[in-house]
C-alpha cells in the first residue's frame, strides 16, 4: 500500500475526528482569510477616496525655476512630480463680479494630482477650455457652451470642452495667497494659449518615495531645500493617511490575536486527534515503520487537511469579505483588482497554518517516540486511581481541581483564550458606541477660510504674517435667510485684534494677573516693526492673551439678554454705543479676584502690518463694559444647538462692530440644517455653502453629514467585525476546551470505569466537568475584570460607564452559558459509555 493511500485511509476512516478537523482548520483559514481580505480591500478603497480627494501628491512647490527641477529630477527620494502653470485671474462669468485662476496642466498633474473629468477632455488646441465643476454650475455652462474672454484689450471666444471635479476647494494652499499666482488653476488652458494672457509662472507635484510614515520622517530632508514661503505640504492627505494607519494597526493586532486562538484551538485538537491515535502508530512501529515514515504519514495527513480546508474555505471567505467590505463602504469593491496582494497574503497564511497543522501534530508523535511501544500500547495501565482522602471538600469537587492543575500550559492557553474572546466582545462593544458619539449630529457643514494662519507675537501683540481671508458678508447673510436653515454660527477673523487693560485693572484682578502668566506667549522674531511708543500704545497697557469674541445678531443678542439678565439690557445702546459684555472663565459668582476696577473701561487694540507696502498702523477702540459675567460664555440658540468658548469672551453687537470698522468678517462657520429640510432645500444649502468657499484657495470645507454617515459605517462594521471576532475567539476557545477535557477523559478512561463501579453517578460526573470549565472561565473572568475596571477609570468615554459595565457582565455570562451548552453535549457522549467498554477501553 502506497505511502499516500495508507495515510489518507488512516485519517478519513475516522469519520467523525476527521470531519472535526477539517471544520476547525477550514474556519480557522475561513477566519484568517476574510479578515485579512476585508482589511486590504477596506484600506485600499479608503487610500483611493483619499488620493481622489486631495491627491497623491506629498507637497506643493510654487514657482520653480530650472535647479529646482534638476533637484528633483536627481533625487533618490523624490517618486515622481508633474507641472502645472498659472497665469493669473479672469472674470469668465461676466454676471457675477467674481475671479478664476487661469492656468495649464499637464496630463501628469491629472494623474498625481486625482483630478477627473466628470464630462469631456482636457484641451487639445487654441481657445479651448476645462473648468472645475463648481464653477461650471454656478455659471450653468454645459460642454460646448462658449464665453467671451478678455485677452489684453480684447476679447476671445473660448469653447468648454471639459468639466473637471471640484479638487481646488480641498487642497492646501500657502498661509499668503495671491490668486493667479500661488493657488490652483480653475480654468484649464491649452498650454499654447499661456502665453496670451502673460508670463506664466510654474509649479510642481511632488510625490516622494516609501510608506507614508518613511514619508513623513523624510520629507523635511527635502523641503529645507526650497523656499520655506513656496512649499506647501498635503497635509490633509498625511492627516487622512494618518487616520488610515491606525485603523488599520488596530486591525492587525486584532488579527493576531485571532491567529493566536485559532492556532491554540489546532494545536489542541490535533492533540486530541493523535493522543487517540497512539495504538495505530505503535502497530505501524511493530510492523517496522520507521520514525521517518510515521513523519512522512504525518505530513502527509496534515496537507491534505490544509488542502481540503482551503478548497472549502476560499469562497466562503471572499463572500464574507466582499460583505464586510460592502457594510463598510456602502460598495461592493471588485476584489480580483487586488488579486495580487490577496494572492500573496492567502499563501503566507495558508502556509502559517499548515505549519500551525504540522507542529499541531508533531507535538503529540514526539512525546510518542521518547516512550516505547509497549508503554504506549498500555498507557492508560500505568496511572492508577490514587487519592487522599480529604474531610474537607468532596470528592468530585477535589478531583475538578485535579484536572486543572494536571496540565498548567493547557489551562493557561485556555485562560488567555477566554479572555480575549470576552475582552474583544466588550471593546468591540465600546469602539462602535464611541465611533459615534464623538461628534455632533446636529452640525451640518464647516467652513473655514484660513487652513493656514502664521502669527507673530510682539509684545504680546498677536501680528499676522497676511491678511487672511474672509468669507462673502452678503453670501453668509443670504445662507442665513434660505428656508431649511436653522442657524449659522460665525466667528469674526481677528486680524491681530487684542484687549487691553491698564495695569492698575490688572493688579485689582489676580484672576486676570494669573490668566496672563498662563496664556502669554513668548515674543517671536519679526522685522519692521516700530517700538510700541513709535506707534503711539501706552506703557500702561497690557494685552490679555486666549482672548474670544462673539458678534451677535439682534436675535441673538435678545437670547443672551433673556438668558442672563432678565432682559435689563438695552438692546439699542449695544447697537449705538461702543458698549461690550465680557464673560470671565470661572465656576461661581463675581469676587474681588475677578473684578475689574476703572469704571469698566477696556481697549481693544490691532497692530497692523500691510502685506504690500509693508507700512505697518496701530488701530485702537475704546469700549466699556456693562456687565463682567463671571462664568464660561454659553449661548443656547435652542435646545440642540449652543455657542460656547473656554476663553475670556467679548461679546459686541454686529451693528457697533460695522460702524466702529472692527472686525472686517467672518473666517469661520458652522451651519445648521433644520431637520425637516427637503432634499431641493438641502442642496440649494450645500451650493451655497460650496460658493462660499470655493473663491479662497486652501480653504476648508467638511460636510458634517458626510462624516455621520462615515461613523455610521464605521460603527456599523466595527460591531460586525467584533462580533466575527467574537464568535471565532469564543468558538476556538471552547473547541480547546472541550479537544482538552476530552482528551484527557481519552487518556483516563479506565480511571473514570473504575470511579463508576464505585458509585460515583452520572450527576456527580457532570458536576466534576462543570466546575472545570467555571474554574476557567472564572480565572479568565478575574484578569479581563481588572483590564475593564482600569479601561473605564483611566480612558476619557463619551458613552456611560455603567453601561459598558453592564455590556461587561452580559459578556461573561455569554461566554460562560456557551461553555457550558458545550460541555453538556460533551458529557452525553461520556455516559452513553458504559464501565465494562470504559475498563477495556486502550487509545
Amino acid at each position: 500500500m502506497s505511502i499516500w493511500k495508507l495515510a489518507l485511509l488512516t485519517l478519513i476512516k475516522r469519520k467523525k475526528m476527521f470531519i472535526l478537523l477539517i471544520s476547525i482548520v477550514t474556519f480557522a483559514i475561513l477566519s484568517m482569510l476574510t479578515l485579512d481580505s476585508t482589511i486590504e480591500t477596506i484600506n485600499w478603497s479608503l487610500l483611493e477616496k483619499t488620493y481622489l480627494k486631495y491627491g497623491e501628491h506629498h507637497f506643493i512647490l510654487h514657482d520653480i525655476n530650472q535647479d529646482d527641477r534638476e533637484y528633483l529630477r536627481d533625487s533618490t527620494e523624490v517618486d515622481t512630480f508633474s507641472e502645472y502653470a498659472l497665469v493669473g485671474v479672469n472674470n469668465i462669468n461676466k454676471k457675477l463680479e467674481s475671479l478664476e485662476t487661469l492656468g495649464w496642466v499637464d496630463s501628469s498633474t491629472l494623474t498625481l494630482g486625482r483630478i477627473n473629468f466628470i464630462e469631456g477632455r482636457m484641451p487639445s488646441q487654441k481657445n479651448e477650455i476645462a473648468i472645475e465643476s463648481f464653477y461650471a454650475t454656478r455659471g450653468s455652462f454645459e460642454l460646448g457652451t462658449h464665453l467671451n474672454i478678455k485677452v489684453g484689450e480684447s476679447t476671445e471666444k473660448f469653447r468648454i470642452v471639459g468639466i473637471v471635479s471640484d479638487y481646488s476647494m480641498n487642497w492646501a494652499a500657502p498661509p499668503v495667497i495671491t490668486r493667479g499666482s500661488n493657488d490652483l488653476p480653475n480654468v484649464f488652458l491649452y498650454k499654447e494659449d499661456l502665453y496670451k494672457f502673460g508670463t506664466p509662472s510654474y509649479h510642481t507635484l511632488v510625490k516622494l518615495n516609501g510608506s507614508p510614515k518613511e514619508v513623513q520622517n523624510n520629507l523635511y530632508s527635502v523641503l529645507n531645500n526650497f523656499d520655506p514661503e513656496e512649499r506647501v505640504v498635503n497635509e490633509f492627505l498625511f492627516n487622512s493617511l494618518l487616520t488610515n494607519i491606525n485603523t488599520q494597526n488596530v486591525a492587525y493586532l486584532l488579527q493576531f490575536f485571532l491567529w493566536v486562538t485559532s492556532s491554540i484551538c489546532i494545536l489542541f485538537i490535533f492533540n486530541l486527534f493523535y493522543v487517540n491515535y497512539r495504538k495505530k502508530i505503535s502497530v505501524f512501529r511493530t510492523l517496522g515503520a520507521s520514525k521517518r515514515r510515521i513523519l512522512l504519514i504525518i505530513l502527509l495527513q496534515s496537507l491534505v487537511v490544509v488542502s481540503v480546508s482551503t478548497f472549502i474555505a476560499l469562497p466562503f471567505s471572499l463572500f464574507f469579505s466582499q460583505l464586510m467590505a460592502y457594510i463598510r463602504l456602502g460598495e461592493s469593491i471588485r476584489i480580483f483588482s487586488l488579486s495580487k496582494v490577496i494572492f500573496l497574503k492567502l499563501i503566507v497564511w495558508l502556509v502559517i497554518t499548515y505549519i500551525g497543522v504540522f507542529i499541531g501534530s508533531l507535538l503529540p508523535l514526539i512525546w510518542q517516540f521518547k516512550r516505547s511501544v509497549a508503554e504506549n500500547m498500555n498507557y492508560p495501565n500505568k496511572y492508577p486511581v490514587c487519592f487522599k482522602n480529604n474531610h474537607y471538600s468532596p470528592f468530585w469537587f477535589k478531583w475538578s481541581c485535579i484536572q486543572v492543575r494536571s496540565s498548567i500550559k493547557h489551562t493557561l492557553l485556555i485562560v488567555f483564550t477566554l479572555s480575549l474572546s470576552t475582552l474583544l466582545m466588550f471593546l468591540g462593544y465600546i469602539f462602535a458606541k464611541e465611533v459615534t458619539s464623538t461628534s455632533s449630529s446636529y452640525i451640518d457643514f464647516y467652513i473655514n477660510s484660513q487652513t493656514w494662519h502664521v502669527e507673530h507675537q510682539f509684545h504680546g501683540f498677536p501680528i499676522s504674517v497676511s491678511e487672511g481671508p474672509i468669507f462673502n458678508r452678503n453670501d453668509l447673510d443670504q445662507l442665513e435667510k434660505l428656508e431649511g436653515i436653522e442657524y449659522v454660527d460665525k466667528q469674526p477673523i481677528q486680524d491681530g485684534i487684542s484687549l487691553l487693560l491698564t495695569n492698575e485693572q490688572l493688579r485689582s484682578s489676580p484672576y486676570l494677573k494669573d490668566w496672563v502668566e498662563t496664556y502669554q506667549l513668548s515674543d517671536t522674531p519679526i522685522t519692521g516693526i516700530p517700538s510700541l511708543k513709535h506707534l503711539g500704545i501706552s506703557d500702561d497697557l497690557q494685552v490679555i492673551p486666549h482672548v474670544n469674541y462673539v458678534i451677535l445678531n439682534d436675535d441673538e443678542f435678545a437670547k443672551l439678554n433673556e438668558q442672563y439678565f432678565d432682559g435689563e439690557l438695552n438692546s439699542f445702546t449695544f447697537q449705538n454705543n461702543p458698549i461690550a459684555v465680557v464673560f470671565l472663565p470661572s465656576e461661581g459668582e463675581m469676587n474681588k479676584t475677578l473684578k475689574v476696577s476703572a469704571d469698566n473701561n477696556i481697549k481693544l487694540g490691532q497692530i497692523k502690518k500691510d502685506p504690500h507696502s509693508k507700512e505697518v498702523n496701530y488701530y485702537e477702540w475704546d469700549f466699556t463694559v456693562e456687565h463682567f459675567v463671571p462664568y464660561y460664555f454659553s449661548l443656547e440658540i435652542n435646545e440642540n444647538i449652543e455657542k460656547s468658548s473656554s476663553k475670556i469672551t467679548v461679546v459686541l453687537h454686529q451693528d457697533i462692530n460695522k460702524k466702529m470698522n472692527i472686525f472686517r468678517g467672518f473666517s469661520e462657520s458652522t451651519i445648521y440644517v433644520n431637520n425637516l429640510a427637503n432634499k431641493n432645500q438641502r442642496s440649494e444649502i450645500e451650493y451655497l455653502v460650496k460658493k462660499i468657499v470655493s473663491p479662497i484657495p486652501g480653504s476648508f470645507y467638511e460636510s458634517m453629514n458626510d462624516i455621520s454617515n462615515e461613523e455610521k459605517a464605521n460603527s456599523n462594521f466595527i460591531r460586525i467585525f467584533t462580533l466575527f471576532l467574537f464568535i471565532s475567539t469564543v468558538a476556538f476557545s471552547i473547541v480547546s476546551i472541550v479537544a482538552i477535557m476530552y482528551g484527557r477523559f481519552l487518556t483516563k478512561q479506565r480511571q473514570w470505569g473504575i470511579f463508576k463501579s464505585l458509585g460515583i453517578t452520572k450527576k456527580q460526573i457532570s458536576i466534576m466537568h462543570l466546575i472545570e470549565v467555571s474554574i476557567y472561565v472564572a480565572i479568565s473572568n478575574l484578569f479581563v475584570f481588572v483590564f475593564v475596571i482600569l479601561f473605564l477609570l483611566t480612558q476619557p468615554l463619551y458613552g456611560e460607564g455603567v453601561n459598558y459595565f453592564s455590556f461587561f457582565i452580559f459578556s461573561i455570562l455569554f461566554v460562560h452559558l456557551l461553555s457550558i451548552i458545550i460541555v453538556m453535549y460533551l458529557l452525553r457522549i461520556i455516559h452513553n459509555m458504559s464501565i465494562s467498554s470504559l475498563l477495556r477501553a486502550i487509545v
